[in-house]
C-alpha cells in the first residue's frame, strides 16, 4: 500500500497497480499543478456538515400532498354518505376546490425540489456555493467563504434501462 497525505485527507493506493515507482505521484503533482495555484501547508481543511433543511421542505410538501389526497377522498366519502347530488353547485365547488388543492400541492413538491437543486444557498452565509462533482452520486455543495462542504442528503442514481 502507498499512502498519500493530501490537504483533504489520506489516499491509499495499491503499490503493485501503479505504473512506475511511488515517487512518480509527487513528480506528477509538481508538473501538473499550476505554479501559481499550489496550496500552502497552512491551508485549513474544509469541514463537512449536514443540511437537511432543503430535503425537509420536499418531505413536508409530500406530506401535505398526501394529506390533500386523503382530504379529497374523505370529502367524496362524506358526500356519498350524505347523499349529496352532483347537480348541487356547492358539491361541485367542494370537489373542484379539493382537486385544485391536490394539484397545488403537487406543484409545491416540484417547486421545493427545484429550489433544493437549483437555488441552493449556504445556511450560514447565504451565498451560492459550488456543487462538489467529485462527491456524486451524493449531492454536496462547497461554500468557500465558510469553508464548509454541505451534504444535502439526496443522491442522484441512474437506474439505467
Amino acid at each position: 500500500m502507498v499512502v498519500v497525505e493530501t490537504l483533504d485527507g489520506t489516499i491509499k493506493l495499491f503499490a503493485d497497480r501503479l505504473e512506475g515507482h511511488p515517487g512518480r505521484i509527487g513528480e506528477a503533482v509538481r508538473t501538473l499543478w499550476p505554479a501559481g495555484k499550489r496550496p500552502h501547508a497552512g491551508t485549513r481543511s474544509k469541514k463537512r456538515k449536514v443540511d437537511r433543511s432543503y430535503t425537509a421542505g420536499v418531505q413536508r410538501s409530500a406530506k401535505v400532498f398526501g394529506g390533500s389526497i386523503l382530504a379529497f377522498f374523505a370529502a367524496l366519502l362524506v358526500l356519498k354518505i350524505a347523499g349529496a347530488s352532483w347537480a348541487n353547485p356547492a358539491v361541485r365547488v367542494t370537489v373542484v376546490g379539493l382537486l385544485l388543492l391536490v394539484a397545488g400541492t403537487a406543484l409545491l413538491i416540484f417547486f421545493e425540489f427545484v429550489r433544493m437543486r437549483v437555488f441552493y444557498r449556504c445556511p450560514q452565509c447565504r451565498t451560492r456555493p459550488a456543487r462538489v462533482l467529485e462527491a456524486q452520486p451524493v449531492v454536496r455543495y462547497f461554500c468557500a467563504p465558510c469553508n464548509v462542504e454541505w451534504d444535502t442528503g439526496p443522491e442522484e442514481r441512474d437506474y439505467g434501462d
